[in-house]
Order: C-alpha cells, then structure tokens, then sequence
C-alpha cells in the first residue's frame, strides 16, 4: 500500500508544521483509500487542543465532527490524520501507536528549529500491525 500525496497539499502541511512550531499541528485528511493506495485528495487544518501541545495532538472534538459532516456532505471519505514532531523525529510516539485507529493513515511531520529538512513519514494500522508506508509526491 502507498500513500498518494498531491504536492500543492504537502506544502501546504508542511507550512502548517511549520507555523505551529515549537506546538505539534495537526488536520484530518480526506481522500480515496483503495486496495493499493490511499489518495489524499483533501486537508483540513484544526486546532490542537493538547493539554501539552508541545509534546502530543488532539484534535478539536468540535472541529472534527463539523469536518465529518462535511466529508460525508461531499462525498469523501476520512482517510488519515497529520501531525507533526516539533524537534522530534517523524516516529510514531508510544502515545501515537496507543491512540491508532485501524486503516487510517498517519503522517507525521519531523519539524527542527533552524533546521530546513522537514521528514516524513506515514503509518497504517492493519489489524494489531504497523505498517511503514511509502509516498509517493506528485
């Protein structure tokens, strides 16, 4: 399986991790997820509402559910979910790997100050196994 990531979108999730710094970012991801891919054809930036958003993600429950409503208003499907590592690699923490939901992508963004290399990386949860999936940017 490999991630499907439309360029215009990662900059625009990069730029997001980046204006967040040193909080983590995160957003929903909309799109098609299919037998070989999961085709991110859709973001939506939301706040993080982290008791500590120096060090973890929530996303805001009211955001999410006006975000879902309107996925389903449209016609796209939740695929995934971003965020993003201030000064931490783009692994997924102890805490993320607790808090997956099965076949739903994660990407995450390693974000460094003064450090122009931002990484990436993207999980699936398939079963009770963790799945490093490639992107692909086009």
């Amino acid at each position: 399986m490999e991630i499907l990531l439309p360029k215009d979108i990662f900059k625009i999730l990069v730029v997001h991790s980046i204006h967040e710094y040193p909080f983590e970012a995160c957003g929903i991801l909309g799109g098609e997820m299919g037998d070989k891919n999961i085709n991110i054809k859709s973001y939506f930036i939301t706040k993080n509402v982290a008791p500590n958003p120096y060090r973890e993600y929530l996303v805001d429950p009211l955001e999410e559910i006006k975000i879902f409503r309107y996925m389903n208003k449209v016609g796209q499907n939740f695929v995934g979910v971003y965020h993003s590592h201030p000064d931490g690699d783009e692994y997924l923490s102890d805490k993320d790997k607790e808090d997956m939901l099965s076949n739903i992508c994660y990407l995450i963004f390693s974000v460094r100050f003064n450090n122009p290399v931002i990484k990436l990386k993207a999980y699936l949860k398939k079963n009770e196994d963790i799945l490093d999936l490639p992107i692909r940017i086009f």
